[in-house]
């Protein structure tokens, strides 16, 4: 089933749950059962540009960016070999969790939502800031890597510190951590 369609896209208008991520299910329209055809249909062709979609160290994936461009809007699809979504990278500031987790949500910010501190890689690497553990938190049974999501936080104006840096696991309360309060720039939902 489909969300509620955006404005240009048919008779009913943008809601919040338009942007809902459901780790698992759905982002927005789409689920791990949309096609191509069914994303062009539901968003508009004119809103869907074939891509080749940096998935880290160095490689690509045939993909698509829906709405290219708009930074509120902006998702990456990776296309599976049966022609539906593998993954889903969200690059638009609109996209929220049920949570309330979005691009740009706060170390400190996550940890509220979790009720306690998370573990996540050290910065200044391929796999930089990805939370690898909510330590049974509450965002435990929605973003938990069963869930398929992997998120990743850097600090906000891109200065690190080398007692948090490389392929290491740091508790979100370390005190370098929280001084730098880092936010997530990358979320992605693989469905596979």
């Amino acid at each position: 089933m489909f969300a509620p369609l955006l404005p240009g896209c048919g008779s009913q208008l943008e809601t919040r749950e338009s942007y809902l991520i459901v780790p698992g299910q759905r982002v927005g329209a789409i689920t791990p059962e949309t096609t191509e055809a069914q994303l062009r249909a539901h968003y508009g062709a004119d809103r869907i540009h074939p891509l080749e979609v940096h998935v880290g160290e160095g490689f690509i994936e045939e993909g698509v960016e829906v709405f290219p461009g708009d930074p509120a809007r902006r998702l990456q699809i990776v296309w599976s070999d049966r022609g539906t979504p593998r993954s889903v990278h969200v690059l638009g500031s609109a996209w929220h969790t049920p949570e309330g987790v979005e691009l740009g949500s706060t170390l400190r910010e996550l940890e509220r939502l979790n009720e306690g501190s998370f573990q996540l890689t050290g910065f200044s690497w391929d796999y930089s800031g990805t939370v690898v553990s909510w330590n049974g938190g509450k965002l435990e049974n929605e973003l938990g890597r069963d869930k398929g999501v992997i998120l990743r936080l850097a600090p906000e104006d891109g200065s690190g510190d080398p007692r948090v840096d490389g392929d290491a696991i740091f508790p979100s309360d370390h005190p370098v951590m929280q001084e730098l309060n880092p936010v997530v720039y990358a979320f992605v939902l693989d469905f596979e």
